[in-house]
């Protein structure tokens, strides 16, 4: 139903800490799991009412000890560390290539089946929750990512920006892009921005 994202990233480091937190809900009564995609996952801990886990290194498998009632909501958030991911998430910095001239960013391409590289979900473009995407990084850095921008801001250090998306999303399209980017506003009735 909602996917809740706290994410910092690391760029030179190629890492990324995240939690992520669903609210799932219940079609039939019964259900005592659910499964998502999470592969090469560094560090998992998940935390919930009610609940314990299993992770393989390809599924997070997570069960609760009493049954949903049909139409029944739960919260359930994993904790987790993804460094050099396979794909999905890519990093580029001079300290990766060796190359001073090397940009530095750090941005998904999910497309189709990819986002299980860095976001623990069902990634299936049939599930589509909404987002609430908070972003970590050094200061100085543009963080973009779906929705709207409700706030931007710096903590410690490290900017801190938060972005909204109220329509269903489906994982293929939960995106985001962390750099050292420049901005050019585009001309006409409706403002676009592209950034590079």
């Amino acid at each position: 139903m909602h996917l809740r994202l706290d994410l910092d990233l690391r760029i030179d480091a190629q890492e990324l800490v995240g939690t992520a937190t669903h609210r799932v809900r219940c079609n039939d009564a019964g259900a005592r799991s659910l499964t998502l995609n999470a592969l090469e996952f560094a560090e998992v801990d998940v935390t919930g009412e009610g609940m314990s886990f299993d992770y393989d290194g390809a599924l997070l498998k997570i069960h609760w000890s009493k049954p949903f009632a049909k139409g029944e909501e739960r919260e359930v958030s994993v904790r987790y560390r993804v460094v050099e991911p396979t794909t999905g998430l890519m990093f580029s910095s001079p300290a990766s290539y060796e190359d001073v001239d090397q940009p530095r960013f750090a941005a998904t391409d999910n497309e189709t089946e990819r986002a299980r590289y860095w976001l623990p979900t069902v990634d299936f473009a049939s599930v589509r929750p909404t987002l609430d995407i908070t972003l970590r990084a050094e200061e100085g850095l543009t963080l973009l990512a779906n929705g709207e921008l409700r706030s931007d801001e710096v903590i410690d250090g490290r900017r801190v920006c938060r972005w909204v998306l109220d329509a269903p999303c489906p994982s293929y399209l939960t995106c985001f892009a962390v750099g050292d980017f420049v901005r050019w506003d585009g001309e006409g009735p409706v403002p676009v921005a592209a950034f590079a």
